[in-house]
């Protein structure tokens, strides 16, 4: 059998690109650190990052991640599904536009 990883140094979760748009932080990492707190909360872990089995909270990770790469949209609201997109557009798109040009638009590169 492989040897076992080493101790964890640092939170195994804190990788590149965690962002906070379009539905990723309740929909996506909020479960992610969930799958690390699972494990972390054991009691035989003590919530001690040094205890903590990497190898399943990398599987569930993982099985997240198959998750919501496979999840669809459907034509019906399921409020239990953290990963629900927006089904209906909603507000008026040309006067949100205009807001942000307003608000954003000297930031942006001229021709």
């Amino acid at each position: 059998p492989p040897p076992p990883p080493p101790p964890l140094t640092h939170c195994p979760i804190q990788d590149y690109a965690n962002k906070a748009w379009g539905g990723l932080i309740a929909g996506y990492y909020a479960q992610r650190v969930q799958c690390y707190l699972d494990e972390a909360l054991l009691p035989a872990n003590d919530g001690l990052m040094e205890r903590v089995n990497i190898t399943s909270m990398f599987e569930c990770i993982d099985q997240l991640n198959r998750d919501y790469q496979s999840d669809s949209i459907t034509d019906e609201l399921d409020e239990t599904n953290p990963r629900q997109m927006c089904l209906q557009p909603t507000g008026d798109i040309v006067a949100i536009s205009s807001e942000l040009i307003a608000k954003y638009g000297a930031l942006m590169p001229q021709k």
